[in-house]
């Protein structure tokens, strides 16, 4: 059995690169889901097994963070966000639990490299001002 959550989000900028972040657990039982998250029909998360972080599912403990794969959204504007869960057809409970889903753009190398050289400089500053 397959059941999606899915929302349309919007703001991308074009050619800016994104990760999706997320917290995932599931209750410990018989079934274990199977966890995949797409954007715009692309997989940035492959399907993989989402196992109780605690084992009798009291969700005591923290979280397992998941990081997609970088994905830009082409032409930017709004990109659908997919989670899919597949279960299997047992006895047993298999709720998969996902929470704090968070976009982020990914900084371009041109900016890092600025703020590496801006770095640099600084220190530079430093040291003649304490010599």
């Amino acid at each position: 059995t397959q059941m999606s959550l899915e929302q349309n989000v919007a703001g991308f900028a074009a050619g800016q690169s994104y990760v999706l972040t997320y917290d995932e657990n599931s209750r410990a039982s018989t079934d274990t889901p199977l966890v995949e998250v797409l954007v715009n029909g692309n997989v940035v998360v492959a399907q993989h097994a989402d196992t109780a972080v605690e084992a009798g599912g009291s969700y005591d403990k923290p979280f397992r963070v998941v990081d997609s794969a970088s994905f830009t959204v082409p032409g930017g504007g709004s990109a659908l966000v997919e989670f899919r869960v597949n279960l299997s057809v047992g006895s047993g409970d298999a709720t998969a639990t996902i929470d704090n889903v968070a976009i982020t753009a990914v900084p371009e190398p041109g900016t890092i490299g600025l703020l590496g050289l801006a770095a640099v400089g600084l220190l530079a500053v430093a040291r003649r001002q304490a010599a």
